[in-house]
């Protein structure tokens, strides 16, 4: 049944003998609405990963320099700069090297 006609059913079950079946109606009506919603959202998935099939850097510090209280620390970011370097010259490569050298259980993670 077509979500229209749904609605169009519901308005139409407004006497009391038939609040029951307006019911079943406004039930079935969401169960719809659930599964286009979860529809529209796998297809629209999908569809980036085919048309936005390129990989992004990303890179995460735990020592950017300075800590919270203003003291220096330790800087990550020259080998996250590298990194980004290898990784612009052949970004392909880059997350290829990545991933072989990332163990079993993150890369299941990342998928």
């Amino acid at each position: 049944m077509r979500t229209k006609e749904l609605l169009d059913r519901i308005k139409k079950a407004i006497t009391p003998k038939d609040r029951r079946r307006k019911k079943e109606l406004e039930l079935e009506l969401r169960t719809k609405l659930r599964g286009l919603q979860e529809r529209i959202r796998k297809e629209s998935r999908q569809l980036l990963k085919e048309r936005f099939d390129y990989p992004i850097f990303m890179a995460e510090a735990e020592h950017v320099g300075i800590t919270a209280t203003g003291q220096e620390d330790e800087n990550e970011y020259p080998e996250i700069v590298k990194a980004y370097e290898r990784f612009k010259t052949n970004p392909k490569k880059f997350v290829r090297e990545f991933d072989q050298s990332q163990p079993e259980s993150n890369q299941k993670k990342a998928d």
